[in-house]
């Protein structure tokens, strides 16, 4: 099962969803669909880099 194959099923229940190739750009994405009051879950596997990926939104999201 690929990313591709969850964002369909998700689309086939009439909802919105992505999936990105580049970290970056999926930072990117999250940090303009995000409203204040909101939650960004980031979790994986064996990523020790995770952290890091989501202190860098959180840091461009206390700056706008």
């Amino acid at each position: 099962m690929t990313s591709e194959d969850i964002v369909r099923g998700v689309e086939a229940g009439r909802r919105e969803a992505y999936a990105f190739r580049d970290r970056d750009a999926c930072g990117d994405r999250l940090i303009a669909l995000a409203w204040p009051g909101d939650r960004i879950v980031v979790m994986g596997t064996r990523d020790d880099t995770l952290t890091e990926f989501a202190s860098d939104m959180l840091r461009c999201l206390a700056a706008t």
